[in-house]
């Protein structure tokens, strides 16, 4: 096919763009949850471009080669990444005046010294979703015993609330928790 357009006297145009970093990055932005967090930040608000593409792009850019806006406008040519092919380069520095923009006086009230942004609240809600259950964990046991069952029991009484981690069918080894 391709020699048959030769022939013609016809070349097709053939582009190569890199795809490796662009999957790995978008997969991970997805499954930490950036995407969610960002899209439900700009629900109600009538941006006319992909708020969500543009930041992912720019922060794509920072972590491949660490440039400007301007820069990344033109890097982004050698890369194929899904829904940026709209992306002018005033969306991009739209997108990053959006996410330095300042809270409101009632969210900032006894937080820092500087004021808070977007930024922070996209921060503070990534945080909130990756906590783990034992976030309140304070101090673990392991005990190798055959009372373990007694252990447990003092356990509980200093505590107040233990979990119990894990056990063996001997119950002669025991891993419990307890909250602070």
């Amino acid at each position: 096919m391709i020699l048959s357009l030769i022939e013609e006297g016809g070349v097709p145009e053939v582009r190569c763009r890199r795809i490796g970093a662009p999957l790995l990055f978008e997969r991970l932005w997805r499954e930490s949850g950036c995407q969610t967090v960002i899209e439900e930040l700009i629900a109600g608000r009538r941006f006319e471009f992909a708020v969500e593409r543009a930041i992912f792009l720019t922060v794509l850019h920072r972590l491949m080669v660490s440039g400007s806006d301007r820069a990344c406008e033109y890097w982004r040519d050698d890369y194929r990444i899904d829904g940026i092919e709209d992306l002018q380069l005033h969306h991009l520095y739209r997108a990053m005046i959006w996410l330095g923009g300042e809270l409101p006086a009632d969210q900032q009230a006894g937080r820092t010294l500087v004021p808070r942004v977007i930024k922070d609240i996209v921060e503070e809600r990534l945080f909130a979703r990756r906590r783990d259950l034992f976030t309140d964990l304070s101090v673990v046991f392991i005990v190798l015993s055959d009372q373990v069952n007694r252990f447990l029991q003092v356990f509980a009484d200093l505590f107040g609330s233990i979990h119990i981690l894990s056990t063996t069918p001997s119950a002669s080894v025991a891993v419990a928790g307890a909250e602070a």
